[in-house]
């Protein structure tokens, strides 16, 4: 038998289960729990549009294990790149061809050999060791420790390090800007595979 406990906020309590045997002896054990979740940011919503499918559709998010922490869905537009290295004004594109926006930064062109193939080592990493980062010595797919400040995805996409106490310490939390639409905080692993691909750099 399972039994499935639903929490709306942070909290501990306690369940007691009692039942009568065979021989009409009563028996009973208590179990104490507590709720974690992610919660600096808020829950997402469920009308139109349905926050929680669309990013539930991203990777492999967990209920009441991510949440959004930023709204943001007007000009100026950053992406998850730009957030990454604690911008929010900017937008950075791999090279020439990917450009999202008329004022895209290039890192090809700006940090990189201007080839237009966007390169790790070329382009990537001389992009970060200018805002300030440096590889990790821990390297995907091992868990990042508390030195990792950035991972980064083989879809171009970047995710940063949240400082926080969601999960009670039991869970490594990042915050990821997704695209023109919202920033959200999740669980480490939880959009490794989905449309963003895995991680493949720690910073």
């Amino acid at each position: 038998m399972s039994l499935f406990v639903e929490g709306i906020n942070t909290d501990t309590g306690n369940i007691t289960l009692t039942y009568k045997a065979s021989d009409n002896d009563i028996h009973s054990d208590s179990v104490k729990y507590t709720f974690i979740a992610a919660d600096c940011g808020r829950q997402p919503k469920t009308d139109s549009p349905d926050e929680r499918t669309i990013a539930e559709s991203i990777g492999n998010l967990t209920h009441c294990e991510w949440s959004i922490t930023d709204d943001t869905d007007t000009p100026p537009y950053y992406n998850c790149i730009a957030y990454s290295v604690g911008e929010t004004t900017n937008w950075y594109s791999r090279t020439e061809g990917t450009m999202a926006h008329q004022y895209d930064i290039i890192i090809d062109v700006e940090w990189g050999n201007n080839n237009g193939i966007f390169e790790i080592l070329e382009d990537l990493d001389p992009f970060y060791d200018a805002k300030g980062y440096v590889p990790s010595a821990i390297q995907p797919p091992s868990e990042p420790t508390e030195d990792v400040v950035i991972m980064y995805y083989s879809g171009f996409h970047a995710a940063r390090e949240k400082s926080c106490s969601c999960g009670a310490g039991k869970w490594i939390m990042f915050e990821s800007k997704c695209g023109e639409w919202v920033r959200m905080e999740h669980v480490w692993d939880q959009l490794n595979g989905g449309i963003y691909g895995s991680p493949t750099r720690y910073f």
